[in-house]
């Protein structure tokens, strides 16, 4: 095993193969936001909502940040400078990325009208100030205006607050009563979830996105890191269990998907689906859990499928791909084909040839999207990453 880790900055092995598990969460995010789904819907639903559901991977962020992010709080649970380094190394992975992409297009695109048609990258009007403090994913509690661009910051917002928190119950409690609060956040946000559905008539799409009904994915990771800590006999039943019940959870989840695809009249609906909020969305985190435990073991076909190296490329570009696959795809679509931002994968100029054109179009944004990240990441985000040599948390 040791050919496929080495320990980082913050004292915290790290292993490969989980760059190759987050570069299938980003591959998975792309998949979903610009393969042409509509079109391929019209020739198979089951095979258009499978892809669909790509936009889960971003449920196995979550499970690999908790797990991640919990390891090393508790690497340095006793450390002098446990919340000075853990927040000023949060804050340069964050931040600079982020706060950039704000700029641009809450502030540079608005004032200086870049483009003619800025109306189009607004979906909705509201407030847009809650985008600087990652409060977006309350969108309907606090009227935050939706911008096609920053669709996906919602995600990191119920990271940033989750870990705002976070750390101070890991520093100050056991890992017995950690991994109990962990346990509570998973099974409670799934309960929740349900609760609001069915006695206050919460729309679907709102409860994917709400913090406290959304955080089963990071605390089923943060569990799972609280486990691995525990070294204990009861510990290594249960990611034992995890390993043996990975195959049947794939089989399961996909027979989840292959039901939403045969029910569904409607793409657009298929993923915020009744059958997605009662038992896919927490199938599929419970898999990406067993994925997880899979690729630390460093065994099998999964570990050596998550060390190909394209696989890790993608993980180690992934927050920048992230960020910036959708601005970057739209724009370029826009400066070579003059396609409206508003097309969706912006396969409207194909639609009038064939799948495959489209397909060989979406080919060529996946492209430009691993580039983009390639980009972010070698002239920007690896030297404000060199920082955190400053903020170590024993030093």
């Amino acid at each position: 095993m040791a050919e496929n880790t080495y320990t980082d900055s913050s004292g915290l092995q790290h292993i490969n193969a989980l760059d190759g598990l987050r570069g299938i969460a980003i591959i998975m995010v792309v998949i979903a936001h610009l393969f042409p789904l509509q079109m391929l819907f019209g020739y198979s639903k089951i095979a258009a909502v499978f892809l669909s559901m790509g936009s889960t991977g971003v449920d196995l962020f979550f499970v690999l940040s908790g797990f991640l992010i919990t390891g090393i709080l508790i690497k340095n649970k006793t450390s002098v400078h446990y919340f000075r380094a853990f927040y000023a190394r949060r804050i340069l992975r964050i931040f600079p990325l982020y706060y950039g992409l704000l700029f641009v297009f809450l502030v540079i695109v608005p004032v200086f009208s870049l483009f003619p048609d800025e109306h189009q990258f607004w979906l909705s009007n509201g407030h847009w100030f809650y985008y600087w403090l990652f409060l977006n994913n309350f969108y309907s509690e606090l009227g935050v205006a939706g911008h096609m661009f920053l669709a996906v910051c919602w995600s990191l917002a119920i990271e940033e607050q989750y870990y705002l928190a976070w750390p101070l119950v890991v520093r100050h409690l056991r890992i017995t009563n950690l991994m109990r609060i962990a346990l509570a956040c998973f099974l409670g946000s799934i309960a929740l979830r349900w609760f609001l559905y069915w006695r206050e008539g919460y729309a679907i799409d709102h409860l994917y996105h709400l913090t406290y009904t959304h955080l089963d994915g990071i605390a089923l990771g943060s569990f799972l890191a609280l486990l691995y800590a525990q070294h204990t006999k009861s510990a290594q039943n249960i990611l034992a269990l995890a390993v043996r019940t990975f195959p049947y959870l794939a089989i399961i989840v996909f027979g989840v998907w292959g039901l939403i695809g045969i029910e569904s009249d409607d793409l657009e609906k298929a993923f915020y689906s009744r059958i997605n909020l009662l038992y896919g969305w927490a199938l599929s985190t419970l898999w990406y859990g067993s994925a997880l435990v899979v690729a630390l073991k460093n065994e099998g076909w999964l570990p050596r499928l998550l060390n190909i190296a394209i696989l890790r490329r993608w993980g180690q570009y992934s927050y920048a791909i992230y960020l910036l696959h959708l601005p970057v795809t739209k724009i370029f679509s826009k400066l070579l084909f003059g396609l409206g931002v508003k097309t969706g994968v912006d396969v409207a100029f194909f639609a009038a040839s064939s799948l495959w054109a489209a397909i060989a179009y979406f080919v060529l944004l996946m492209a430009v999207a691993y580039l983009a990240g390639k980009a972010s990441w070698l002239l920007f985000e690896c030297h404000i990453n060199a920082l955190k040599r400053h903020f170590s948390f024993n030093e």
